[in-house]
């Protein structure tokens, strides 16, 4: 009898001591977890804006070819340069332009006559070739930036990259939070050459020396379903003073 008991009492041993063991591990793991702490979106997105900003630029369309294409067939231009993030969502583009005639705002930069970037190298090149005619305007987003537009339009994410949906939004909001940063610090030098730009419109003789333009390269959603060619707003991934 107490050979079974013992026989009994070792089979129940065995089994805990395997119960243990996932349990112990399962343990681990979450002490791992923990050690590795929460997730920081700086970590993730550095890199890529270091590194991955200039590619972006490199895949913009001009803002002219865009609005022109969004007019002509706004389907065939998601199709060929747009990005979606899921079945409903809306689309996605980069683009960049160009321009001398700019106000820069408390929350905005508004951009008028805004003509392709030019490969020119000097300023009064790129205005003889292009001028501020094209009569389109943009506005450049620079403060309170919400929503995941910057995100979705680079490309660089995907909701299955990351553990939970928080982290994926996480992403977002800490991209749309070095945009602000840094049209914070570009302020001083944007606001200068806007009051130069302006300035130099008042003279026709001394324009084409002493204007500035601005190149911007940035983030637009469009609504397929409601099409929008004048005035988008663009959230901005870089701004420059030529």
């Amino acid at each position: 009898m107490k050979k079974y008991i013992f026989r009994a009492l070792a089979v129940v041993a065995a089994a805990v001591a395997v119960w243990f063991s996932f349990y112990t591990e399962s343990l681990e793991e979450h002490r791992f977890l923990e050690q590795k702490g929460t997730f920081k979106p700086e970590e993730t997105v550095d890199f890529y804006w270091a590194n991955k900003r200039g590619e972006l630029m490199e895949q913009a369309m001009d803002y002219p070819s865009f609005v022109a294409a969004l007019a002509e067939n706004p389907q065939r231009l998601a199709e060929e340069k747009g990005r979606v993030l899921g079945i409903g969502s809306n689309t996605f583009f980069i683009v960049k332009g160009s321009t001398s005639d700019f106000r820069v705002g408390e929350e905005e930069i508004v951009c008028r006559g805004v003509t392709e970037v030019s490969s020119a190298s000097s300023a009064s090149s790129v205005s003889s070739a292009s001028g501020t005619s094209s009569g389109l305007t943009a506005t450049l987003v620079t403060d309170y930036i919400f929503g995941s537009v910057a995100r979705d339009a680079a490309g660089w994410f995907s909701p299955g990259d990351f553990r939970t949906t928080m982290d994926f939004n996480n992403v977002s909001a800490y991209i749309n939070q070095l945009i602000v940063n840094e049209m914070s610090e570009l302020r001083p030098s944007l606001e200068a050459a806007a009051s130069l730009s302006s300035a130099a419109s008042l003279s026709s003789a001394t324009s084409s020396e002493s204007a500035r333009r601005l190149e911007f390269c940035g983030a637009v959603e469009v609504d397929l379903r409601h099409v929008q060619t004048d005035g988008l707003v663009i959230i901005p991934y870089m701004v420059e003073i030529k």
